[in-house]
């Protein structure tokens, strides 16, 4: 189920097991602070456990819930199922498989999976992952974040905006939700305090490009051989990162998306087929790797990866000089072109 689902039902008759997975970070937030408004309606309680940090113990009298005193209460729990052969005792692991094989009077567990591999074969993963629901927050799709910021503006505003303001705001995010809702506080607290239309210069300003917007910025004056407009650039990411290969990885990133894409294209796939293949790029990387791969050969892309990488090791193996490193890499680029 999705988060709109979850919160549907906990309204209603919560389930007593959820294993919530995905990787939209601000959906999680949504996550927890929902429950708590639901929580506080039905006058439950809610309580938080990371197994990193928190005696075992205490997560496991919370599970119990068996006093005179026991209210409802949701316990949400993180890093469970790397904690187990570390921070469980066999008792411990033996009471907690008896308590989720029977009823949990009054108790909703909401265990938060995040990057953790399930070894299923321990009893009580098998318990959890069998009766839990699963609540997927994946990643939205671009219309869909396309869709939210739209009814935002609606909703609180109800007056147009232009179909360049919300696109310049939707490529300035990457139409990554958890970016976009990270810029919405500043966007709205402009548009609170002036009542013109929000106009293309004003958002430059307000909205902080999504990183990988800036680097595919890079790679599309590289194609077009704005050398000038590169070095710019160049500068204000080095001074981002802070370190040569923080900025070196993120463009063989890039660059490896701009080849794996380049190959997919000639080899018939379309922009639906390569989301299937490269699973977990975010759609609107593929669409721009698309845009901006058109003026690379494919023999191009692939000696820039092979630079890049030499590039990466000998940042991480000698003294360099990044700044002729990269400067050779666009002299190789200028001969080639």
């Amino acid at each position: 189920m999705d988060l709109s689902n979850y919160l549907k039902e906990i309204k209603k008759t919560p389930g007593v097991i959820y294993l919530v997975s995905g990787d939209e970070t601000i959906l999680f937030q949504d996550l927890r602070i929902n429950t708590k408004k639901i929580a506080d309606l039905q006058h439950a309680e809610v309580v938080s456990f990371d197994l990193n940090e928190d005696p075992v113990d205490n997560f496991l009298v919370a599970v119990d819930n068996s006093s005179l005193f026991s209210t409802q209460r949701y316990l949400f729990v993180e890093h469970f199922f790397d904690s187990l052969n570390k921070q469980f005792s066999k008792k411990q692991l033996a009471f907690l498989s008896q308590r989720l094989s029977g009823t949990l009077p009054g108790v909703t567990l909401i265990f938060i999976e995040g990057n953790e591999k399930i070894d299923r074969r321990l009893k009580v993963n098998k318990l959890i992952t069998t009766l839990g629901e699963k609540v997927e927050l994946s990643k939205l799709k671009p219309g869909e974040v396309s869709a939210n910021l739209k009814n935002y503006l609606k909703k609180r505003y109800n007056k147009p905006f232009s179909s360049e303001v919300i696109n310049e705001i939707l490529n300035r995010t990457n139409y990554d939700y958890t970016a976009l809702r990270g810029e919405l506080p500043k966007l709205t607290l402009f548009l609170d305090q002036h009542d013109s239309p929000l106009t293309l210069t004003e958002v430059k300003q307000l909205i902080t490009p999504n990183i990988d917007h800036n680097i595919f910025d890079l790679i599309g004056n590289l194609s077009d051989k704005k050398f000038n407009e590169v070095m710019k650039q160049y500068k204000d990411l080095l001074s981002y990162f802070g370190q040569p290969y923080g900025l070196n990885g993120a463009l063989i990133n890039n660059f490896q998306l701009l080849l794996q894409v380049k190959i997919l294209q000639q080899s018939g796939y379309d922009h639906y087929q390569m989301q299937k293949k490269l699973v977990g790029v975010h759609p609107y990387r593929i669409k721009l790797a698309q845009q901006k791969n058109q003026r690379f050969s494919l023999n191009q892309l692939i000696k820039v990866n092979r630079i890049l990488l030499e590039m990466d090791q000998k940042i991480k193996t000698s003294s360099i000089n990044y700044d002729q490193l990269f400067v050779d890499l666009i002299l190789e680029l200028k001969e080639n072109s």
